[in-house]
C-alpha cells in the first residue's frame, strides 16, 4: 500500500486495511517474481520456484482469484456479510492467510502450500443449502410434471428460486405455467431481462473470473447456450476458477464449477464440477448475473 512501509503491523490494521496492504504486497511480489524468472530461463536455468512459464502463471491465477474472494469477505456491507457475519469474519481471516502464502511460496521462502478450496461455498455458510435443495428434484429427471415439462427442462427455473428465491424462466397458457427451455432462456436474457447483467463470453479468462466472483457473493449466475434443437443452461456454483480442462478449446483457462442437468440424461447430470463438463467449448456460453434491487 502506497505510504505504508512493508514491515508495516498489518494485524493492526482492519480486514479491509489488511486486504489492500496485502494486494500491494502481491503485485510488488509479481514484479519480482516475473522478472527473476525470465532472467532464469534467458540464462537457459531452472527457476528457484516455477518448474515452467505455465506453472507459475498457474499460481498467479491462483492468488487472483484467492483476491476476488477475499474481497467479498473484507466488505462488511456486502450481502454475504449482512447474512453470515461471523463466518465472512472467519473467511476473511482464512483468505488473506491464503494470499500470504501463496505470496511466500512465489518468491521462494517456504515449499508450495496445500492449499484446501475455500470459498463462500462451505458447510458454514450454503454448501449445503444449495446442493441440497438441488437433490430435491434432481434425481426425478425422468418424471414429467402436469404441465408435460420435464424438471430437466425446468432445472435451473427451479434451483434459482428454491436457493436464490428469483422465480423466472416461465410463461402462462391459459392460467397453467409453463418454463422455459434453454434456447427460450438465451433469447429472454439476451434481450435484456430485467434485472439480468451480461457479464459476457466463457471464451474470455476475465468473464470466467467474474463469474465465480458474482456466485461467490452469493448471486444467482447462469450460464446459457443456444443450439439448433436443444440449448444448454447451468446454474454457476460458487467455487475458485483455478482448475483446467484437458479439452482442447478450454486449453488455458482456469474454470470455475457449476451444477448442470441434461434433459433426457440424467445420469450425466451433476452438481458441482468444472464448467468444461457441461460444455465442450467456452464459444457461445454466456454469462449472465441477477443483480438484487437497491
Amino acid at each position: 500500500m502506497p505510504g505504508v512501509p512493508d514491515n508495516y503491523p498489518s494485524p493492526f490494521l482492519n480486514k479491509q486495511g489488511q486486504h489492500q496492504y496485502e494486494q500491494f504486497k502481491k503485485n510488488k511480489a509479481t514484479l519480482k517474481v516475473r522478472k527473476r524468472v525470465l532472467e532464469s530461463y534467458r540464462n537457459g536455468e531452472t527457476d528457484i520456484v516455477f518448474r515452467s512459464i505455465s506453472h507459475m502463471e498457474s499460481t498467479f491465477q491462483k492468488m487472483k482469484n484467492i483476491s476476488l474472494n477475499s474481497s467479498v469477505f473484507v466488505e462488511p456491507k456486502s450481502q454475504t456479510c449482512e447474512r453470515h457475519a461471523l463466518q465472512c469474519e472467519a473467511l476473511s481471516s482464512y483468505f488473506l492467510e491464503q494470499e500470504e502464502l501463496l505470496r511466500f511460496y512465489a518468491l521462494g521462502w517456504i515449499s508450495e502450500p496445500n492449499l484446501q478450496e475455500l470459498s463462500v461455498l462451505n458447510p458454514e455458510l450454503f454448501a449445503n443449502q444449495v446442493v441440497k435443495r438441488l437433490e430435491e428434484f434432481g434425481m426425478t429427471c425422468h418424471d414429467a410434471d402436469p404441465n408435460g415439462d420435464t424438471p430437466c427442462n425446468i432445472y435451473t427455473s427451479l434451483a434459482l428460486k428454491k436457493v436464490y428465491g428469483v422465480d423466472e424462466f416461465y410463461w402462462y397458457r391459459g392460467n397453467k405455467r409453463h418454463y422455459m427451455n434453454a434456447n427460450q432462456i438465451y433469447d429472454y436474457l439476451t434481450r435484456g431481462a430485467e434485472g439480468w447483467k451480461l457479464i459476457g463470453e466463457a471464451n474470455d479468462q476475465l468473464n470466467l473470473d467474474k463469474a465465480a466472483f458474482y456466485a461467490n457473493q452469493g448471486l444467482p449466475v447462469v450460464a446459457v447456450s443456444k443450439g439448433a434443437v436443444h440449448g444448454h443452461i447451468a446454474l454457476m456454483m460458487p467455487s475458485l476458477a483455478i482448475e483446467t480442462s484437458d479439452l482442447d478449446d478450454w486449453e488455458g483457462f482456469f474454470l470455475p464449477k457449476v451444477t448442470s442437468f441434461f434433459i433426457g440424461r440424467p445420469e450425466k447430470s451433476f452438481y458441482y464440477k468444472k464448467i468444461s463438463f457441461a460444455w465442450t467449448s467456452p464459444n457461445g456460453v454466456l454469462f449472465f448475473v441477477k443483480i438484487p434491487e437497491n
